[in-house]
């Protein structure tokens, strides 16, 4: 059985915040930037829901939030644009959207 985002948000969340420091002793700065995002996304998912929309702002806060725990700086929007690229680009995360008609 395959672990989605969606289907277990909480593991997922836990799982990255708990680990950061560990984390941070392993990954480079681009992996710690990706880790934090993915917290990011699934502590919202978490509390949200998968098929709610996320504001960048909130994501944003969320990742800006975390960050020292992951040994990276706070960023601002445009970097959020480009590590969400990258992390959907690898495969990692899938972003599907869908608009009311």
């Amino acid at each position: 059985m395959e672990a989605t985002l969606t289907s277990a948000p909480q593991y997922f969340s836990g799982a990255f915040n708990s680990q950061a420091a560990n984390l941070t002793l392993r990954l480079n700065r681009q992996e710690r930037q990706n880790a934090c995002f993915i917290a990011a996304v699934a502590t919202f998912i978490k509390t949200a829901g998968s098929t709610c929309f996320a504001k960048p702002t909130t994501i944003l806060a969320q990742y800006n939030e975390r960050s020292s725990k992951f040994g990276i700086k706070p960023i601002q929007s445009s970097t959020l644009f480009t590590i969400q690229k990258r992390v959907i680009e690898s495969g990692a995360l899938c972003c599907e959207l869908e608009h009311d008609a």
